[in-house]
């Protein structure tokens, strides 16, 4: 039967070019180009995830404080993401590396995480009335039991639940995009993937500075509760898109062999292992990418997660607002701390159109190195023949450490707007460079190394250091509350300046090499 709906199958296809690549049958598999179609829908759930990322990085913090939280807690709940990236995404991308199911390797574990996502996200948003409900259900009422404790537990156990789900779509998604993808493709389907997060960032963020809760017509809806619900919707119809328009290389050709497979299944419960002897065994390339990724995820961590708290503190404290009531105040320094990453989301999105557009112009192939001389094939002429994707992400590196040393110098809510928009310059690098480098490597090599755990090994690199960041923001936090000092999260910031120092000298010395 012939399919007439899916980008990647073996079949014809009315909405994409005479020279798309379609891969059902083992013996058409060959790389050729990919229409923006589906390229577009390749990458969409990139951007459906972002948007529930945004929601969790500009309103996350602020809904935690809300339930009674302190602010150096809310810094041990947040290790819930990079903790569950270390643990899960590895076991998922081991799976996926040797499941075989009808509707292919990666879109089963994308469907089912993107279930998970959005049931926790909005038990999350409702987690006070369902605690309320608990409590009356359980006759609990007439004890003179606080449920503050409860509703804490409830929530933090529910954020868990939600970064556990997030892994097998983040895994699935960049697997996908890398597999799809011939070698030729990669910067640009890695480029596409970037769009579709700062089109998701772009989208959060404004969804999250306006009243979305009006648009629902329901006078009980909280802020937070609209977001996610609006986050939820984006996401299924993103991954909807993916899973029904993609279709997945044939099995064969691209997953472990057999006797690869069963060893694997054999040793699951000794993943560390595996994954170290991946690790060992990786592209050269690939293995300093990681070790880029593990001190550069330092210094975004605090950034990310606390860049709207940094923002909300700045306006709190502004004269203009003083007579204003302290509701009022917190809900519009919250708002302020939202639009600031939406002109942060702005800034990495156009920077991103404008190296891949205007920057990038067709040259002669070369055999150098795709990394440490110009972009495979393309030189960046703008900005100097010799300028390579290296280059731009040493610098990425190094102007985030300034931005956030400058932090000791700002005083207003407005000047820290603008900083924040700012580093999306950094940001865009961070979201392109890595994953290009990545997927080239995989898709180039002679024996190439499972997607799934070459990617699972990246999200570990990303991950543990935000571990690291999270226990030195709690203590950072903690010192403060106790001693005094000044803006804690200000200094949480200006520590993170430090180990991505460390990032910028390693993806120099990269270029170098």
């Amino acid at each position: 039967m012939e399919e007439t709906h899916s980008c990647g199958s073996s079949t014809n296809l009315d909405d994409c070019e005479d020279n798309d690549v379609f891969f059902d049958d083992p013996d058409q598999q060959k790389d050729g180009p990919l229409t923006w179609t589906c390229l577009l829908a390749l990458t969409c759930t990139v951007g459906g995830l972002q948007v529930v990322w945004s929601v969790v990085l500009s309103n996350g913090t602020p809904f935690l404080v809300s339930l009674g939280l302190s602010k150096s807690f809310t810094a041990l709940i947040w290790v819930a993401a990079p903790l569950s990236g270390i643990i899960v995404q590895p076991l998922v991308g081991v799976l996926s590396d040797t499941k075989f199911t009808a509707w292919g390797r990666r879109r089963p574990f994308m469907l089912i995480g993107a279930i998970g996502v959005v049931t926790s996200m909005l038990a999350l948003a409702w987690v006070e009335d369902i605690t309320d409900f608990l409590t009356v259900w359980l006759h609990l009422q007439d004890t003179n039991l606080d449920i503050k404790p409860l509703t804490i537990t409830a929530a933090t156990v529910l954020v868990y639940v939600l970064n556990i789900s997030i892994q097998p779509v983040q895994m699935s998604m960049r697997a996908l995009i890398i597999e799809q993808a011939p070698p030729a493709q990669q910067q640009r389907a890695s480029a596409w993937a970037s769009y579709m997060t700062g089109a998701g960032n772009i989208f959060g963020y404004t969804v999250g500075y306006l009243q979305v809760e009006k648009w629902f017509e329901r006078p009980s809806l909280t802020h937070f509760q609209g977001l996610c619900v609006t986050a939820s919707i984006v996401l299924s119809c993103a991954v909807f898109t993916t899973c029904f328009f993609v279709r997945e290389r044939d099995s064969r050709s691209m997953a472990l062999t057999k006797r690869s497979r069963v060893s694997t299944l054999r040793n699951m419960a000794s993943v560390p292992r595996n994954l170290m002897y991946c690790y060992s065994n990786m592209p050269q390339n690939i293995r300093k990418v990681c070790h880029i990724q593990f001190w550069a995820w330092m210094g975004w961590f605090p950034f990310l997660y606390y860049s709207t708290t940094y923002i909300k503190d700045l306006y709190m404290t502004s004269e203009a607002v003083v007579s204003t009531s302290q509701s009022a105040i917190t809900s519009d320094a919250i708002r302020a701390g939202t639009l600031a990453n939406l002109s942060f989301a702005i800034v990495a999105f156009f920077t991103n159109i404008s190296l891949s557009l205007f920057l990038l112009k067709p040259n002669k192939p070369t055999s150098e190195s795709p990394f440490t001389a110009p972009f495979p094939g393309r030189s960046l002429s703008v900005l100097g023949p010799n300028i390579s994707i290296i280059h731009l992400w040493t610098a990425a590196h190094i102007f985030f450490s300034l931005a956030m040393t400058s932090t000791f110098f700002i005083r207003s809510h407005t000047s820290g707007t603008i900083l924040i928009g700012s580093i999306g310059l950094s940001w865009s690098l961070t979201l392109w460079a890595p994953f290009a480098i990545i997927g080239h490597e995989i898709r180039t090599e002679m024996n190439r190394p499972p997607t799934g755990t070459i990617l699972s090994l990246s999200n570990v690199a990303i991950s543990t250091p935000q571990i690291v960041a999270a226990v030195v923001c709690s203590a950072v936090f903690k010192i403060v509350d106790v001693f005094g000092g000044g803006d804690g999260t200000a200094w949480v910031l200006r520590l993170s300046a430090c180990v991505m120092l460390r990032a910028g000298w390693l993806t120099w010395s990269f270029g170098r090499e």
